[in-house]
């Protein structure tokens, strides 16, 4: 069994609580994943199906819109 570590970047200046907050929101969906610096890990195996990267793929999406920070209008 072979498992690995997914790194992604979170830029803490437009996700609330950077990598932490995402990690926390996605922990929420069911997913596995720990924090690093600005890193957040996503556990990941040979075993994933295309159904498993899908739900990946939604959760995050789903988590960094509800925690992104809107860039104020410009006048």
């Amino acid at each position: 069994h072979v498992f690995w570590k997914y790194p992604l970047w979170v830029n803490a200046e437009t996700v609330d609580g950077g990598a932490a907050g995402l990690a926390a929101e996605l922990r929420h969906e069911g997913i596995h994943c720990s924090v690093e610096d600005e890193l957040l890990l996503l556990d990941w195996n040979e075993f994933y199906t295309q159904t498993h990267v899908a739900y990946l793929s939604l959760s995050i999406r789903k988590a960094v819109t509800k925690l992104s920070r809107k860039a104020p209008a410009l006048l």
